[in-house]
């Protein structure tokens, strides 16, 4: 048996790896939209829900973004 070590750009580009950056990027997309969804409803939703959603969509969006700045390959 061969006893191979694994390069960087092979750990890098692991299923593990792809699966923490997709799951990243899709929970993003939702927040974005969310927090756009709120403001297309804004007008028919009672205030406070605005505020609130707005501000939990803002606050998922910015822990992505850290997320993001913290992620490496």
């Amino acid at each position: 048996m061969k006893n191979k070590q694994k390069t960087s750009l092979e750990k890098s580009h692991s299923a593990w790896s792809n699966f923490k950056l997709t799951l990243l990027c899709l929970l993003t997309v939702i927040a974005v939209t969310a927090f756009w969804g709120t403001l297309a409803l804004a007008d028919r939703l009672p205030l406070p829900l605005t505020i609130l959603l707005s501000a939990l969509s803002l606050g998922l969006t910015a822990i992505c973004v850290i997320a993001f700045n913290k992620f490496h390959r």
